[in-house]
């Protein structure tokens, strides 16, 4: 009889055991498709598409890749290589109405393409194609071809954004039933979906942006970061793209308003020598100053080698010719408020007015998430986050647009895409804002919902 108890107990007890291995295995690998397969997937669904150069610039950053192995860094008034004006005759433009030389000419000329093939993103920093003509060659020998192995290269940047969000997501202690969902909405949407699958700087904006998220939540949990980690993401944001100035803003203002005491009646300076947080302000604005210090140097660069006057670029003419006022850029940086929705993709699974729809309970939840800390007597770390992100994303987005006014004498035609730069701080807030179980139900079972349907979005394309 003992032993048949023995044998009972003991059956009991590997099964417990059994469980929360397999628990642990079954966490593992949804964290892992919600990280690396996701993107996978939507990269691969993009490519089989829309296998065209896209409209919004690809062609000229792709150029830019491709000059970094023969020519180094081009120069504004550069003239694209020729070997890239023939790749873009070949893959085509998803244009409708654009007239392109047949695919391998024996004579490419470049007056035949659009602003006289001229290449107009050398003033973009550098640090994204030189990542990417570092790492596209691997890509290439899986079979991908030319603008395949480009357009893979921003798969890892996805999969580091992700990774990098997580690590944030587990600081904070936010449940994995709110950030996964949460997550697939980022990767699934239009905007993230699209830019991270073609060849543009646009696609290695999430990633350091989530980075700088990530250590923002190494202060807010009070982990030690070397300062030298601050000031080499600050000096890569530069080198990146002018927008991750908007992460690095939200960081500091942040920071700043986060470490200060409740108590209103101290002054800085006394703040400054009595608070445990000063290390974190200096810290965060080293990340400032060294992503504005790079950029500045960056921006000297470009206007005192360019070989044409900036603002007669030919490849811009078509935003030239009308009316531009400090009022028209003012309306249009309100799209820095729809980071993942509001800029170019070309997915057509669901129709418009259902996008519609989606679109704006998307952008809702968004403003939302971040209006509701004015509201909030207490100030936690993410009531504060909030507001701040709202005001420096709309000025941010604001400033680049006089700056690009000023600068090319154009239209500047602001896009969402350009407000990525916050989004990881607004997935973080939004999912460590919301406490009570049943509310991270719903929010779990909508977000889950969304994200359905932003995939079928993608993968239902013709």
């Amino acid at each position: 009889m003992e032993s048949k108890v023995t044998v009972v107990a003991t059956r009991n007890e590997t099964h417990s055991h059994q469980r929360p291995h397999l628990f642990r295995m079954l966490k593992v690998v949804t964290i892992t498709f919600f990280i690396v397969i996701i993107p996978l997937l939507t990269l691969i669904g993009t490519h089989r598409q829309f296998s065209e150069f896209s409209p919004i610039d690809e062609g000229a950053h792709y150029d830019y890749v491709k000059r970094i192995y023969s020519h180094g860094i081009p120069i504004m008034g550069d003239v694209m290589l020729m070997s890239s004006l023939n790749d873009i005759s070949c893959y085509g433009v998803a244009l409708d109405g654009l007239v392109l030389p047949p695919c391998d000419s024996n004579k490419v000329v470049p007056e035949a393409f659009p602003g006289g093939g001229l290449q107009y993103e050398a003033q973009q920093p550098p640090a994204y194609y030189f990542y990417a003509a570092t790492v596209s060659p691997a890509f290439d020998l899986f079979g991908f071809g030319a603008l395949g192995a480009l357009r893979a290269t921003g798969l890892l940047l996805i999969i580091g954004a992700n990774f990098a969000l997580y690590r944030a997501s587990r600081l904070l202690k936010i449940p994995l039933l709110l950030f996964l969902p949460a997550l697939g909405v980022l990767n699934f949407a239009p905007v993230v979906a699209y830019h991270q699958s073609i060849v543009s700087n646009d696609a290695a904006v999430l990633p350091i942006a989530s980075l700088i998220a990530y250590l923002v939540a190494r202060n807010v949990t009070n982990r030690h970061t070397s300062t030298i980690w601050w000031i080499i993401v600050g000096l890569l944001a530069g080198l990146t793209k002018g927008t991750l100035l908007i992460a690095c803003g939200v960081a500091f203002l942040f920071t700043l308003i986060w470490s200060f005491p409740s108590n209103q009646s101290l002054n800085f300076s006394t703040v400054w020598r009595k608070t445990t947080r000063h290390r974190y302000i200096q810290q965060v604005g080293l990340l400032a100053i060294s992503a504005g210090v790079s950029t500045g140097i960056w921006s000297v660069f470009v206007t005192s080698t360019t070989k044409v006057p900036l603002n007669t670029l030919a490849p811009f003419d078509v935003l030239r010719g009308g009316a531009v006022s400090i009022q028209l850029i003012m309306r249009q940086a309100l799209v820095g408020f729809s980071p993942l929705t509001q800029s170019f993709a070309p997915y057509n699974g669901l129709g418009p007015d259902s996008m519609a729809v989606i679109n704006f309970v998307v952008n809702t939840s968004l403003i939302t998430a971040c209006a509701a800390g004015v509201f909030v007597a207490t100030r936690t770390w993410w009531r504060v986050a909030g507001p701040v992100i709202l005001i420096v994303q709309y000025l941010g987005t604001l400033a680049l647009g006089i700056s690009i006014w000023r600068t090319y004498d154009m239209d500047p035609g602001l896009s969402s895409r350009y407000g990525l730069a916050a989004t990881p701080f607004i997935i973080l807030i939004l999912c460590a804002g919301i406490r009570r179980y049943f509310a991270q139900i719903i929010f779990a079972c909508a977000a889950s919902i969304v994200a359905l349907l932003y995939a079928i979005n993608i993968f239902a394309s013709t």
